[in-house]
C-alpha cells in the first residue's frame, strides 16, 4: 500500500538500502502492470456505450475513463 512506502521518522540506518529496493520493485511492478493493460480505449467504449440523453451512466463511464487515462499517463511518465 502507499502507507508502506511512506518515509518513516527514523534516521537512515542499515535498513535504508532494503527499503529503497522494496520501493524500486514495487514501482517496477506497477509500471509493468500499466504497460500490460495500457489505457482505456475511449473510442471503442463510446461505440459500445454511446452518450445519449436516456443513458446518463454512459456519460459518466466515458468521463471516468478519460480521467483514468490522464492518471495512467502521469504514472507512466513518473515511474
Amino acid at each position: 500500500t502507499c502507507l508502506s512506502l511512506q518515509a518513516s521518522d527514523g534516521g537512515g540506518g542499515a535498513g535504508a538500502g532494503a527499503r529503497e529496493k522494496y520501493i524500486e520493485v514495487t514501482a517496477t511492478g506497477v509500471l509493468t502492470s500499466l504497460k500490460k493493460y495500457g489505457q482505456f480505449d475511449i473510442e471503442g467504449i463510446s461505440l459500445i456505450y454511446p452518450v445519449v440523453y436516456e443513458e446518463s451512466m454512459n456519460t459518466v463511464l466515458l468521463q471516468e475513463c478519460i480521467r483514468y487515462n490522464k492518471l495512467i499517463d502521469v504514472m507512466e511518465r513518473t515511474l
